[in-house]
This record gives C-alpha cells, structure tokens and sequence, in this order.
C-alpha cells in the first residue's frame, strides 16, 4: 500500500532532465559567440574568453545543483 503522498509514479527524473537539458546548451553557445564579440570590439578573446565561460559555468552548476536538490528534496 502506498503512503498517501506517494502516487506511485515518479516524475522527478523527467523533470531533473527538463532543468538541466538547456544549461549546456547555453554554455555551449556563449562559448562560441562570446569569442567573436570580444574580437570584434578589441579585447583580446583569449583574455575575455575564458573568465566569461568559467562564471557562466560556475552560475550555470549552482541553478542546476538547486534545481536537482528541489526535486530530489520535495
């Protein structure tokens, strides 16, 4: 017999996919865009490239641990 806040389906691994799908993705693009706007203003992109992606990551990992722990926890 199922606890009553048990349904007996669980949607948390589908919804873990939805949260964490579009991240790389955002990544990925920023990766490859921010490069050419950092050559076609002047900086150098090798200077600008990597701290913007590193952060981007760094903020990216931290809404997909939250998201991940919401599921996981509730």
């Amino acid at each position: 017999m199922l606890a009553p806040f048990q349904t007996g389906v669980s949607y948390g691994k589908y919804v873990t996919a939805i949260i964490v799908m579009p991240f790389p993705l955002i990544a990925i693009a920023l990766s490859l865009v921010e490069p050419y706007i950092s050559s076609t203003r002047g900086p150098d992109p090798d200077d600008t490239t990597i701290p913007v992606v590193t952060n981007l990551c760094d903020i990216l990992g931290v809404i997909v641990l939250s998201g991940v722990a919401l599921v996981v926890l509730n």
